[in-house]
């Protein structure tokens, strides 16, 4: 789950990296749509912004509910002992809080965040 102006293909590109780190373990993405369609995009710029602020008000966005339900979707697919690990950096992971915060104590036992950001 990753940030503003971070389009599908930037996600697949670096899915084989995520997956070397992780020992060769199959990396399911879940993208965070992007209204940029270049890097000099201003106009999608805002409304990226626009789309951040709403989730950073606690607002429960499409983007929102679309990450509840990969995230459930991925626990089925490792079962009731299996685990998940979910990556988000910047806006990703002000999308998985508030992710989070819809799915059960029980599915939140079996998944582990790891939270970037820059700095």
């Amino acid at each position: 789950m990753a940030s503003i102006g971070y389009s599908e293909e930037h996600m697949a590109l670096e899915a084989p990296q995520l997956s070397q780190l992780f020992g060769g373990a199959p990396i399911d993405y879940y993208h965070n749509p992007t209204a940029m369609v270049s890097d000099d995009d201003v106009t999608g710029y805002y409304r990226d912004l626009t789309q951040a602020g709403t989730q950073k008000l606690g607002r429960i966005t499409k983007e929102v509910n679309g990450l509840v339900h990969h995230l459930r979707t991925a626990l089925a697919s490792v079962g009731r002992n299996g685990r998940v690990i979910h990556l988000a950096h910047s806006q990703g992971v002000l999308v998985t809080a508030l992710a989070c915060k819809q799915l059960l104590p029980k599915e939140m036992e079996q998944i582990e965040v790891l939270a970037l950001d820059t700095c």
